[in-house]
């Protein structure tokens, strides 16, 4: 939904508040050296060393809200790979392991178009995910639950998005 939109987007500006800070307080530590280095008035380095006391104090303060919602931010995808791994638990292929991943993609923003192929030989959900639901960049997935090569792969990706988030 766009609960889900919300904490993904609060997640990725607490993430770049931090680096940026993080990146504030080297520059200000830098700065605070190359002015006492440089023979600047004692008003001016005191600045800059104010400055970074006040981004080493905010600097707690960010990872504690990072984390927070790190936490809170149980996104669809991690449902969809929690569904994933109790079917390869379960050696689970037949047709009922489909139908709660298909509502679990029902529930989140961004996906339609389902179609559910539980007579395949390999059961499979059959959606579309477009994250601006403006008929921008539709990217057409089939989720196969108990293939351990494809479960890998998957939680590949998750690791790559986790690293560089879209949103």
């Amino acid at each position: 939904d766009g609960e889900l939109f919300e904490r993904g987007t609060r997640l990725k500006k607490a993430r770049r508040a931090l680096d940026v800070a993080m990146r504030e307080k080297e520059r200000e530590a830098q700065m605070v050296v190359e002015m006492t280095a440089a023979g600047n008035t004692i008003e001016k380095v005191q600045k800059h060393e104010d400055k970074w006391r006040s981004v080493c104090e905010e600097i707690p303060k960010l990872e504690e809200v990072v984390r927070e919602l790190e936490e809170a931010n149980t996104s669809i995808i991690d449902r969809v790979m929690e569904l994933r791994e109790q079917a390869d638990d379960k050696k689970f292929k037949n047709a009922g392991c489909v139908y709660p991943m298909k509502s679990a993609l029902e529930r989140a923003r961004g996906f339609g178009d389902f179609k559910v192929v539980r007579h395949a030989r390999v059961p499979l959900v059959k959606c579309v995910y477009n994250p601006n639901e403006r008929g921008f960049s539709e990217i057409a997935l089939d989720i196969v639950p108990g293939n351990a090569v494809a479960h890998a792969n998957s939680r590949l990706l998750k690791a790559y998005g986790d690293k560089a988030p879209a949103f």
